[in-house]
């Protein structure tokens, strides 16, 4: 009999550990950090991890392309970014265009955003269709799909609105605007039509602020370039969070990465794996030594 529960004890212990080895090697095989990703407008952009709790943004990588007035998203743990140019590789010089930008800083083109200098805002449907949003500022603000073939489409007319950050819900569909002014929106992704959510309060509303939306924790960010609030998706309240302190540089680009949807059921942490394992692992060799006494 103990020799059966010794057995089973180190057979629950090494499928314990294989877990936390597979957690683990989940987590680092993801190119970017999870959580807010922020990049900065400048003549060499920055990307930025940017705590949701507290708003401090920490550099971890410099692009090597200039960037301007820049929106950021993610498909499938892929980054993308627009208003981005000059950088090596880029078959349009001296002229804004999209791209994914990887976990070394370097950028690769996908497409010349129509001709276009001013795609603000990016957002992605990235657990449905795997598209990107963005809305064309040099064309009334026409909502624009880019797919990651590098073909687009355009939606609508146009509303005219100058949408500076965009972000999509995709447990609930819903695609996100904030414009210039400081004014929420949600966008229709079959008409373009636009809907005023309302006012957020926002200090300092311009073109430098990103939008970026937590699925997990059902919450809308934006950043004003200097600082990260979270938004009422119902009212367009803002609450502020806390200043990037980020020596100067303006971010504006902010995307969210993060698994398709909410978690319907907590899950083990890796810390979680590991006591569990301890503590069997703790009651085997017990186990054991009552064997060898009582022998």
């Amino acid at each position: 009999m103990q020799n059966r529960l010794v057995y089973l004890f180190a057979r629950i212990n090494l499928v314990l550990m294989l877990a936390l080895f597979l957690t683990a090697g989940a987590v680092n095989a993801q190119g970017f950090p999870q959580g807010l990703i922020g990049l900065s407008s400048a003549d060499v952009g920055v990307l930025y991890t940017i705590s949701p709790n507290t708003g401090q943004a920490t550099p971890f990588v410099t692009t090597d392309g200039e960037t301007s007035i820049v929106g950021l998203s993610y498909i499938e743990g892929t980054l993308y970014g627009v208003d981005l140019e000059d950088y090596p590789g880029s078959p349009i010089p001296d002229e804004f265009t999209i791209g994914s930008i990887a976990t070394n800083g370097v950028i690769t083109f996908l497409g010349d955003q129509n001709g276009s200098s001013n795609w603000w805002g990016l957002a992605s449907d990235d657990c449905g269709e795997n598209i990107l949003y963005s809305t064309d500022e040099d064309n009334e603000s026409i909502l624009t799909v880019q797919f990651p073939n590098g073909n687009t489409q355009t939606i609508g007319v146009g509303s005219g609105l100058e949408f500076a950050g965009l972000a999509y819900d995709d447990a609930n569909e819903i695609l996100y605007g904030l414009n210039v002014e400081g004014n929420l929106y949600t966008i229709s992704t079959t008409t373009g039509d636009t809907s005023l959510v309302g006012a957020t309060g926002v200090s300092e509303p311009g073109n430098n602020m990103g939008l970026a939306y937590d699925e997990r924790n059902e919450i809308l960010y934006a950043n004003n370039s200097i600082e990260l609030y979270s938004l009422n998706v119902n009212t367009g309240a803002s609450t502020l969070i806390g200043p990037n302190n980020a020596d100067g540089e303006q971010i504006d680009g902010l995307a969210w990465l993060d698994t398709c949807g909410p978690s319907p059921v907590p899950t083990l942490s890796e810390w979680g794996l590991i006591a569990m394992a301890g503590v069997l692992g703790v009651v085997g060799f017990m186990v054991m030594r009552r064997r060898q006494v009582a022998a």
